[in-house]
Formats: C-alpha cells, structure tokens, sequence
C-alpha cells in the first residue's frame, strides 16, 4: 500500500512506509509511530480507545468520529503498546498545515481575544512545518496514566523529526 505523500511548502517529508518504534522503560510499552493506513488494525485500537477515554471523562463531542474513523486527516499517530499488544495511550498529528484556517486551534479561539494571534503565530511557521496533535488519551489504570501522560508527551518531539517539521500546535480543554 501506498502513503500519499502530504507536503508543505518547502518541506520534504519522511516516507512513513514503515512504523518505527521504541521501547520505553518507565510504561513498559512499545511506542509505536505509524500511519493508520499502514497500520490499519493498531489505529483502529487506538481510535477504540480514544471513543472509549474520551466519552468515560464526558468530552466525547470534542471528537470528530468520521475524521477518526477513516484516518484520512492523520499523517502520523504515535500508540503505546503494552505486552499484551493492548493499546493503552496515543495521539494523533494533523497536518502539515499549509494555512493557519486548517488548525484547529484558531477555530478553538474564536471569539476570544488573541485569535489574530494565535492564527498570525501559526501562518508566520508554515515554511518551516507545522502539525497540531489531537486525541490525546491514556488508559484509566491508576498505576500506569501518570508514566504513560509522561511518554505521551514526548511523543511531538518524535514526530517532528519524523516528519521533518519544527512546529507542533496542540491545545487543552483549560
């Protein structure tokens, strides 16, 4: 199967006809960086796992089921893997962006005041690469969340090299 390739103006990204991985000691989990046409079945536990999450803490609505349910709007998501093969955490990236418009983000600001910012912060990186990361869960189980949140949240810095941009957009219900 072939990946289409999504470019931003300037940038060459990397071919993700593989999904690298790697092993982290802390969750005991295989994080694994793939896209959900590549693996199918690993994004479609991972999207399970977000509907389940995210309608649990009562935010479901902030979840757009049809974009989940195909993928066709992620270039990359990032899975924590345990070694049962259960997915237990993950997020997921949009872009590269090639208008301020298509981030989330700015439609998150509307109405409040900074919205020109926010959406002149995102245009002024567009040349040099911008994903926003979305969907963000782990798994409820007390003795795993707080590791996992942690190696969530390295996962951008992951995904940048990976996809050859410099800027991450990513915002929180607060």
């Amino acid at each position: 199967m072939t990946v289409p390739q999504t470019e931003a103006p300037g940038r060459n990204l990397v071919s993700l006809q593989r999904s690298p991985s790697c092993w982290d000691p802390d969750t005991e989990c295989n994080i694994v960086f793939a896209h959900p046409a590549i693996e199918r079945d690993l994004w479609l536990d991972y999207v399970q796992g977000a509907c389940h999450n995210y309608a649990k803490h009562g935010v479901a609505k902030a979840l757009d089921l049809d974009a989940l349910r195909s993928g066709a709007d992620t270039i990359l998501f990032a899975a924590c893997v345990d070694d049962a093969g259960r997915v237990v955490g993950g997020l997921r990236a949009k872009g590269p962006y090639r208008s301020a418009d298509e981030a989330h983000a700015v439609l998150e600001w509307s109405g409040q005041p900074g919205q020109n910012a926010v959406r002149k912060m995102i245009n002024d990186r567009l040349p040099f690469g911008v994903v926003e990361m979305k969907t963000a869960w782990v798994t409820d189980d007390p003795e795993r969340s707080r590791q996992l949140t942690s190696a969530i949240s390295r996962t951008p810095l992951h995904a940048m090299t990976l996809l050859d941009i410099q800027f991450i957009v990513e915002t929180a219900a607060s």
